[in-house]
């Protein structure tokens, strides 16, 4: 093994202390003060949740425009193409297998997906289980 030379030990240096969060010297000015390079900070988890839920956001708006090319923009309730929203069938808190899945996408207007979320009205979710068949909803279960 070929020794290192000043230049590589000053690498390895520099790049342990990145790693152990120090600051790394790195030389001096004219006058003779030493300078140093700021350190790498590890992002904080309020950091960490920020760039997870802008991550989740874009996987949304891509399970989104896939619902639409799917199963159209029209609500599958009463037919009405007036401000389509996307309702996961299976809730995605408890169903994370399913979030993003496209089958589990079901494109609701404002009336509807209100009432199948506030009221709980038992007969939009049947009535969505009779429009697209036993098998979708199969297709689902087989997928949790």
């Amino acid at each position: 093994m070929k020794k290192p030379t000043k230049k590589e030990d000053n690498f390895y240096e520099a790049f342990n202390s990145l790693i152990k969060n120090e600051p790394i010297i790195y030389g001096n000015t004219p006058m003779g003060v030493p300078f140093t390079i700021k350190t790498i900070k590890k992002p904080t988890k309020k950091k960490l949740k920020k760039i997870e839920k802008k991550e989740i956001k874009k996987k949304l708006d891509e399970w989104k425009i896939k619902g639409k090319k799917k199963w159209g923009d029209k609500c599958e309730i009463c037919g009405s193409d007036k401000v389509v929203q996307y309702h996961h069938f299976f809730p995605r808190k408890h169903y994370k297998e399913l979030e993003f899945d496209v089958y589990n996408c079901v494109p609701l207007c404002r009336s509807c997906h209100f009432k199948l979320e506030r009221t709980k009205q038992v007969d939009i979710g049947y009535r969505i289980i009779v429009g697209r068949g036993i098998n979708w909803l199969k297709k689902l279960l087989n997928k949790i």
